[in-house]
């Protein structure tokens, strides 16, 4: 530990001399009302090495969602454990369309999810020039999302480098009402799904196009391109729901070490329209939100907080 300067410990006598009573907690008002306080939101419990013999099949059968089959057992465990308490388990999907918050579930808008749904887990290897922080960040974000909202499907797509909101909605020339001039970007969280295109990024930028499907999330083949060459007007023209149906999708940017920043949008399919949202991160001590489009940083964090259910804790099995 770094020795303190001569001022330093002087400064920290001074604070320890100090009584309760001369103490300025002006910025920091007591906490009267804890009506609304929650009780272990943020406890993680300690884990303890045991030694256990499972059948073949089962340890099979927990190995094929990828990496972390024992932390992954755990969270099984800890499931039935919860259900014969006669706790409910916290793992709930969105179901309403007409829900105000897409990110939070509530007690009339929800259905408990199957264990196969709770073990959901997309894998993003960082690449050479990923920042391999960013890159878990987009994958616990993804994870979250699909565990929150179960889209029949899945396409994830890396741009070789960083993009910018304009992105979100992005309808060139072609598009509808007020929003009818060149170059614009369509705003609002919802979509309909008779306008959103598909955002015209060049073949060339894509770095990688994987397909995942529902309910387990297994990858299956990249299938057909998103991103073709072919002529801007007709690229401005290619419908999300013609294109892609029943498909969300998701970018996100490559060459994070060099610069320094990062970005995700998602286009997830919702009823007749999308819920179509952005986010940039920035590094600094850590990864943080610099720009938020269609979604709140808080909305955000508890995508972050669900993804990080199995990723916090996966063992490289």
């Amino acid at each position: 530990m770094k020795k303190l300067a001569a001022t330093q410990k002087l400064e920290i006598a001074a604070i320890a001399a100090k009584t309760d009573a001369t103490i300025d907690f002006s910025e920091m008002p007591e906490v009267v009302d804890w009506s609304g306080a929650e009780i272990g939101r943020f406890h993680r419990p300690t884990k303890r090495p045991v030694t256990i013999r499972l059948d073949d099949d089962v340890i099979n059968w927990l190995k094929s969602f990828g990496r972390g089959y024992q932390t992954k057992a755990n969270l099984l465990l800890r499931h039935a454990m919860e259900a014969t308490r006669g706790r409910s388990v916290e793992y709930q999907r969105v179901s309403s369309v007409d829900s105000k918050d897409k990110f939070r579930s509530s007690q009339g808008n929800a259905e408990h999810k199957t264990l196969a749904e709770i073990l959901i887990q997309i894998e993003i290897a960082p690449l050479s020039d990923d920042d391999p922080e960013f890159v878990h960040t987009v994958a616990k974000a993804i994870n979250g999302m699909l565990r929150r909202c179960s889209p029949k499907n899945i396409a994830l797509i890396k741009i070789d480098n960083w993009f910018g909101s304009r992105w979100l909605g992005f309808c060139g020339t072609i598009c509808f009402g007020k929003y009818a001039r060149a170059g614009v970007s369509v705003r609002p969280s919802y979509l309909d799904h008779k306008h959103l295109t598909i955002p015209p990024f060049v073949p060339e930028r894509v770095v990688s196009q994987r397909r995942f499907a529902g309910p387990e999330f297994r990858e299956t083949d990249a299938g057909k391109l998103i991103h073709m060459q072919i002529p801007s007007k007709l690229a401005l023209r290619r419908k999300v729901a013609v294109e892609e149906p029943e498909t969300a999708l998701a970018w996100y940017s490559g060459n994070t070490i060099a610069n320094g920043r990062g970005s995700l949008m998602v286009y997830l399919p919702d009823g007749s329209s999308y819920c179509a949202w952005f986010v940039d991160l920035e590094h600094r001590e850590s990864w943080q939100i610099t720009e938020a489009r269609g979604i709140s940083p808080d909305e955000f964090s508890l995508l972050l907080e669900e993804g990080s259910v199995l990723h916090a804790s996966t063992l490289p099995n």
